[in-house]
C-alpha cells in the first residue's frame, strides 16, 4: 500500500493553482486596447467611406460637365444659362438643360425632378434632399449691357470663347439653393459662400472648361484677386 502521507504530498506537488481573474489594473488596460481596436477600425471605415464618397461625387461632377459641354457643342458652342439669365432670355435653367445629356428627365416632372436631383446632381457628402450638389460659374453668361464685372465689355458666352479653358472653372460644389456661384462679386470682399469649401475635409470638387475635375481648396480657385480661376480673363490666369 501507498501511505497515505506520501499520497497527499503528491497530490500537493502536482496540483495546479486554481486560475485566478483579471486584477483591476489589467482589467483596466484590457478595456484600453479593445477601445483603442474599436476607434481604429471606425477611424479606417469612415476613411472608406469618405474616399467612396469624394469618388462618386468626382465621377458625378465629371458626367455633368461633360454634359455641359455636349449641350454647347448642340447650341453653337454656347453654354447654357443659369436662373441669372435664363429666365430674361426665354431659356430653362442649365440643370435642365443638361438633364436629357444625363438620362435625366426630358421635361419638368413633379415626380422626376427630385430624384434627379438627388442622383446625378449630387454629392453624397451632400445631406440636403431634392437640392442639387452643383453650381455654375456665373461668368459665362454675364453681359456688359447689364452686369457690372472684371473683363467687362469682354464676354464669354461660348466654350471657344475662354482663353484658357483649362484653369477656368466651370462648375463647382455648392452649398446654397443657388444655381451659380456670382464669382464676380467677390472682388474686394472674401468671396465664396456659395461654394461648398470642404465638403470633403481638405477641399471641393472643381470642373474646369476642358471637362477635368479637380479636388481643391477654394484659396487654390480664389484669393483676394490674387488668384482667380473663374474669371475668364483675369490677370492671373494670363
Amino acid at each position: 500500500m501507498v501511505p497515505t502521507a506520501g499520497l497527499t504530498a503528491g497530490l500537493r506537488v502536482n496540483r495546479r493553482p486554481a486560475d485566478r481573474g483579471l486584477t483591476l489594473p489589467e482589467l483596466l488596460v484590457a478595456i484600453a486596447l479593445l477601445a483603442m481596436l474599436a476607434a481604429l477600425a471606425l477611424a479606417g471605415i469612415s476613411g472608406a467611406s469618405a474616399a467612396r464618397d469624394r469618388s462618386i461625387c468626382a465621377a458625378r461632377l465629371r458626367s455633368v460637365a461633360s454634359g455641359v459641354l455636349l449641350y454647347a457643342a448642340d447650341h453653337a458652342g454656347a453654354f447654357p444659362r443659369t436662373s441669372h439669365s435664363a429666365a430674361a432670355f426665354r431659356e430653362p435653367g442649365w440643370m435642365r438643360s443638361v438633364a436629357p445629356y444625363l438620362d435625366g428627365p426630358k421635361r419638368v416632372d413633379a415626380a422626376a425632378w427630385p430624384a434627379f436631383l438627388d442622383g446625378p446632381l449630387q454629392c453624397p457628402r451632400d445631406a440636403r434632399v431634392g437640392q442639387a450638389s452643383f453650381l455654375m460659374n456665373v461668368y459665362f453668361e454675364l453681359d456688359p449691357g447689364y452686369d457690372d464685372y472684371p473683363g467687362s465689355p469682354v464676354t464669354w458666352r461660348g466654350v471657344a470663347a475662354v482663353p484658357r479653358p483649362g484653369s477656368t472653372v466651370l462648375l463647382a460644389e455648392g452649398s446654397t439653393r443657388a444655381d451659380h456661384a456670382m464669382a464676380h462679386f467677390w472682388e474686394g470682399g472674401a468671396g465664396g459662400g456659395e461654394i461648398a469649401q470642404r465638403r470633403h475635409s481638405v477641399g471641393a470638387h472643381y470642373a474646369f472648361v476642358d471637362g477635368h475635375i479637380e479636388l481643391l481648396p477654394f484659396s487654390a480657385t480664389w484669393e483676394g484677386g490674387r488668384t482667380d480661376r473663374w474669371c475668364p480673363g483675369a490677370p492671373s490666369q494670363r
